[in-house]
């Protein structure tokens, strides 16, 4: 890897920490899932997923799968993962965690391919 590479990589943590924190962070607070805890709390459940798998995604994934495209295959696995910890950090349903983990990687994932388009 490469300063350039990790750069990158910051630069889409971050955008990924934006996206995607607020989308849970509703969810858990105000959402159809509201959940009955702090909002420190509700932000650690909203940023500690991303920050434990997006560095895996980016520097294993390139690895196990070089193929930018088929790393795709990888969110699913990522969106999973993701939901368990939900389940850990705030008191969701397997079921819940995972719909809300599903969307907040849609829409990152979505922004990442549209993005660098404008």
């Amino acid at each position: 890897m490469n300063a350039a590479y990790e750069r990158l990589f910051l630069q889409a943590l971050a955008w990924t920490l934006l996206l995607e924190v607020p989308i849970v962070a509703t969810a858990l607070k105000f959402g159809p899932w509201k959940t009955d805890v702090s909002w420190p709390r509700t932000l650690s459940a909203a940023a500690v997923p991303t920050l434990l798998t997006l560095p895996y995604l980016w520097f294993l994934g390139p690895w196990l799968l070089p193929v930018r495209s088929e790393r795709m295959l990888l969110e699913p696995l990522i969106a999973v993962a993701e939901a368990g910890l939900l389940c850990l950090l705030a008191p969701l349903s397997w079921r819940r965690a995972l719909a809300i983990a599903l969307l907040a990687n849609l829409v990152s994932f979505l922004a990442g391919e549209f993005l660098p388009l404008l």
